[in-house]
C-alpha cells in the first residue's frame, strides 16, 4: 500500500508489521531516495516484494533513478540492493554516526532501464 505523506515522501507498507519501504526526496521525473527496513531482520528473499514495490514508485513517480544510501555496517542490506540491481556510485566519507563510531556511507543508484533489464 503507498501512501503520499507529502509530495516529495512515499511510503510503501509491507503486510502488516513486515516492513516499509519509503521514498524520499521524490522529484518527479528525475529521482527519489529509497529507504527500506523490515522488522524480521530477513532479508534474503524480499527481493520480489522489493522489485514490485520500486517498479511502482518508478511508474507512479515517472522516475529516471532510484538512489539508495545505506551505513557500511548493513551489509546485509547492501547485499540486497546489490541483488536488486543496484551499483556502487561512491561512498561518503564518516557521514554516519552510530554508537559513537563514525562510519562511511555507500551511494547505490539504479536506472529505470537497469531495473527494466533485471526481470
Amino acid at each position: 500500500m503507498a501512501t503520499l505523506a507529502s509530495p516529495h515522501n512515499v511510503f510503501f507498507e509491507i503486510g502488516e508489521e513486515a516492513g516499509l519501504v519509503s521514498f524520499t526526496g521524490v522529484q518527479p521525473r528525475v529521482s527519489a531516495v529509497m529507504h527500506f527496513i523490515f522488522y524480521d531482520k530477513k532479508l534474503k528473499g524480499k527481493e520480489p516484494t522489493m522489485l514490485s514495490i520500486m517498479k511502482e514508485m518508478f511508474h507512479m513517480g515517472r522516475l529516471r533513478r532510484i538512489t539508495c544510501v545505506i551505513p557500511e555496517d548493513r551489509e546485509t542490506g547492501i547485499k540486497l540492493i546489490r541483488r536488486l540491481g543496484f551499483h556502487k556510485e561512491g561512498w561518503v566519507r564518516k557521514a554516519f554516526l552510530r554508537n559513537n563510531l563514525y562510519m562511511d556511507v555507500g551511494i547505490f543508484g539504479i536506472l529505470l532501464e537497469e531495473l527494466n533489464g533485471s526481470t
